[in-house]
């Protein structure tokens, strides 16, 4: 759509063939040369100075979360200061229950590009890492982003909710495991759906603790957070159990487990 509407705006100014054709060649060089400048400059600059970004980001923003992803978080929002502070809470339901977990830094935007650096947050590790992504669409109350991923990420000007959920030590748990995750696991089949709850229909999601040996195999699986069926417990538990880690860095963690007949 930005391409889009700078064509529209400058097609005005191409006149017309016949009288493009009575330029001289030099001169129609010069009117292509601009006019392309024109059309780069409006496509690369809709968003506006830094300054301006800067102004237009104060405020509190909601993010929805992708759900087989980040289950059980379900709702996000980024609180963003004039004084170059920020603050992101996800809202996560655990059994019915809404719970949150907290994360604060520092951001800023330079050539169009918003850059949040962490310096509190559940997962020790994440402290100091900065995220960087391109603002590519800037209206009053709506900002799309470009992360480094290059995946689209929409912010919705918002308010926090009036009753906020308590913090959840279980929530920092499933982030501070995600990282090990990332970081260390060698092998992490994914559960085979039980024939018996495939055909019936059944789903369910549950959160699960895996407790981890000295050499990486897995000691025993706990379940956390039942699916609310016994033979879909079983079948994470089973395909937990074969999870492999890096020796010697990996204790315990929790981890999601999500059985559904539909795309997520």
């Amino acid at each position: 759509m930005l391409f889009a509407s700078a064509r529209i705006r400058t097609s005005s100014r191409c006149i017309t063939t016949s009288r493009a054709t009575a330029l001289g060649r030099r001169e129609l060089f010069a009117v292509l040369f601009l006019l392309s400048l024109t059309i780069q400059a409006r496509a690369g600059r809709v968003v506006g100075p830094d300054a301006e970004l800067r102004k237009a980001l104060i405020g509190t923003w909601e993010v929805q979360l992708p759900a087989r992803e980040f289950f059980p978080l379900k709702k996000g929002f980024s609180t963003y200061r004039g004084d170059g502070r920020f603050q992101q809470l996800a809202i996560g339901d655990m059994s019915g229950v809404d719970m949150r977990v907290d994360m604060e830094g520092r951001w800023t935007v330079q050539n169009g590009v918003l850059t949040e650096t962490i310096t509190n947050a559940p997962v020790s590790s994440a402290v100091g890492k900065s995220d960087r992504s391109t603002v590519i669409s800037l209206e009053p109350n709506q900002v799309t982003l470009l992360d480094e991923k290059k995946r689209r990420v929409t912010l919705q000007r918002s308010t926090l909710p009036k009753n906020l959920p308590r913090v959840s030590p279980l929530m920092s748990e499933l982030l501070r495991s995600t990282q090990l995750k990332k970081d260390y696991a060698i092998y992490t089949p994914e559960p085979r759906y039980p024939y018996s709850s495939f055909k019936n229909n059944r789903e369910g999601k549950g959160i699960f603790r895996v407790i981890v040996n000295q050499d990486g195999t897995v000691r025993a699986v706990e379940v956390v957070r039942t699916t609310g069926d016994g033979d879909l417990d079983q079948a994470a538990t089973t395909a937990l159990q074969h999870w492999r880690f890096k020796a010697g860095l990996v204790k315990s963690l929790v981890t999601p487990v999500i059985f559904t007949m539909h795309r997520l």
